[in-house]
């Protein structure tokens, strides 16, 4: 059999709209607003892989999500990605922020002039990305590494009562409810190495992006955190978030149940510290070995990374749920 090299390329694009291309407000009436600022940019990172003659493009972006409906067409849509992809070999995918823009045509937010401008220009600046990973190309060997990350995800919607409920509402989250099963708390770490060096690190792990949600500010939630402190390393190469099956997983700590009781309680403080002790002994429990070293340091970024307790604490009182409902 041929030993076919496996060949991995990069890149990273901003993607932060402007703030008139706004966020949901309300799914139920179909309803957005305009941001009022940018907290963190969203990005589109790119891993290109080429193996023999195929080549494909992963593309994650920080976007709630894109459709069929908001892009006017996906084959038009994913032509206009192409260049010298296939289309069917260009994999889009979304961190699903819910501090994004509406990109799902829940609103008519789709149809405005600012919506279709913004879309034509991450369609061209993906498409230039693509080109600019294939065009770096290295070798590279894949390793993986899977470690369960317990203690900061359950599940979304919980019997109380013989009712289903949020999880969320029920603060501080009774600790029954962080053992209910079923759940995937697993953390999936795939790094793409050159001899010495990483090209890219790609990160799955299963949780809705809400800890920012309710609030009037663009923002890339822990994907677009565990990223910028993956860069700040530099030692990981491009890193890349994907998502799950996350429609019935949430964080413990939500924007719009911890802004309220923030202010009356010192919640956000009290579970910051838990976060900082947990990621304290996560990164001491790392066995010697530099694969075992590599892992630990990336699950106390991602532990990290899903800590909101500043910007939770420094930011004004979620609106009413009935004018920000929630997004799956």
């Amino acid at each position: 059999m041929k030993n076919v090299q496996l060949l991995a390329g990069t890149a990273v694009v901003d993607i932060t709209p402007p703030l008139e291309v706004g966020l949901l407000t309300s799914a139920v009436r179909g309803e957005y607003a305009p941001f009022t600022s940018v907290r963190l940019p969203l990005k589109a990172r790119i891993l290109v892989l080429e193996s023999g003659e195929r080549k494909l493009a992963i593309v994650s972006m920080d976007l709630l999500s894109l459709n069929d409906t908001s892009v006017g067409g996906w084959d038009k849509f994913k032509r206009g990605l192409a260049g010298e992809l296939d289309p069917e070999n260009i994999i889009l995918t979304y961190t699903h922020t819910h501090c994004g823009p509406e990109s799902g045509a829940v609103s008519p937010l789709y149809l405005t002039d600012e919506f279709k401008g913004w879309l034509k220009n991450l369609q061209f600046s993906v498409r230039d990305s693509i080109h600019k990973a294939c065009s770096v190309l290295r070798p590279c060997t894949i390793e993986h590494s899977c470690q369960v990350l317990e203690g900061y995800s359950l599940q979304r919607r919980v019997k109380k009562d013989n009712v289903v409920v949020m999880s969320d509402s029920l603060q501080p989250i009774p600790p029954e409810l962080m053992d209910q099963q079923p759940i995937d708390r697993r953390v999936n770490i795939i790094s793409f190495r050159n001899d010495n060096s990483v090209v890219a690190t790609v990160v799955h792990s299963i949780c809705h992006p809400v800890h920012e949600m309710c609030m009037t500010h663009v923002s890339s939630d822990f994907p677009g955190e565990m990223c910028r402190r993956l860069e700040a390393n530099g030692a990981y190469g491009m890193p890349m978030f994907l998502n799950g099956a996350a429609g019935d997983v949430n964080p413990k700590i939500h924007a719009e149940r911890v802004s309220r009781a923030s202010q009356t309680s010192g919640y956000v403080g009290i579970e910051r510290k838990k976060v900082d002790d947990f990621a304290i002994h996560t990164f001491g429990a790392g066995g010697t070995d530099e694969r075992s070293r590599r892992h630990t340091v990336l699950v106390r970024l991602l532990t990290a990374s899903r800590n909101p307790g500043k910007i939770l604490s420094d930011s004004t009182p979620c609106p009413d749920s009935t004018s920000a409902s929630r997004t799956e």
